[in-house]
């Protein structure tokens, strides 16, 4: 089962400079109310891409902006969190002015969110002319998208034994879904009990789910028939 995007998508914003951008938390600790501190470029320190540790407490209360490139989320996370930063944005690569959403951060230990590459140039830029304070706001505002359209992470076949698969997709990107909130390591962990997720893992139970309505009103129907 192949993954389709859904109507709308959730997003969260950066406000800085009376301008409002696009942005999107990664799966690490989120923010529960806006946040407001002064941003710093990791590239006044030596690396802009955020790759190298800083000086002890380099960034102490502010916001790190870094660039995408060359090494792990985890460890851009973990240097500005050792430096003392209380919250790291990350600029997409150039090109790309969507962000998307950061995985496997859960064992990090500050909120990361992802900016456009043409707001994180925004925002260097009036960082290198003077302090610039940013807005990290977690809530879920909807936008809509053009729906129907395989998901970028989705496999388009053929298999390796040259069949067209998948030839059945179901909405599986920006799904707006139930979270667990017992482990903030785990999956789909989120303290409101809600959260954003992508993946066939959530398309393939909706086929699944209307496969079995259809059973159940048509128990004649063969396997062909149901599909």
């Amino acid at each position: 089962v192949g993954a389709s995007a859904n109507s709308r998508q959730f997003i969260q914003t950066i406000r800085f400079a009376g301008q409002s951008h696009t942005a999107l938390s990664g799966t690490g600790p989120d923010l529960s109310s806006p946040f407001t501190a002064f941003a710093t470029d990791a590239a006044a320190f030596g690396d802009g891409t955020g790759c190298t540790p800083y000086p002890a407490n380099a960034m102490r209360g502010q916001v790190a902006l870094v660039e995408r490139e060359f090494c792990a989320f985890e460890f851009k996370i973990a240097f500005a969190a050792e430096a003392g930063a209380k919250a790291i944005v990350v600029t997409n690569a150039e090109g790309e002015d969507e962000p998307f959403v950061m995985f496997g951060l859960e064992a990090t230990d500050i909120p990361a969110y992802m900016i456009g590459a043409a707001a994180g140039a925004d925002l260097r830029d009036r960082l290198a002319n003077g302090d610039v304070q940013v807005i990290l706001d977690p809530t879920l505002v909807p936008r809509a998208i053009a729906p129907d359209q395989v998901a970028p992470f989705s496999s388009r076949g053929p298999s390796p034994s040259n069949d067209i698969k998948p030839e059945v997709v179901a909405p599986g990107n920006f799904i707006y879904s139930a979270a667990q909130r017992f482990d903030r390591n785990g999956d789909t962990f989120d303290q409101s009990g809600f959260t954003s997720v992508d993946g066939t893992s959530f398309s393939a139970p909706m086929v699944a789910g209307a496969a079995a309505l259809v059973m159940q009103r048509h128990p004649e129907f063969s396997v062909a028939e149901i599909k």
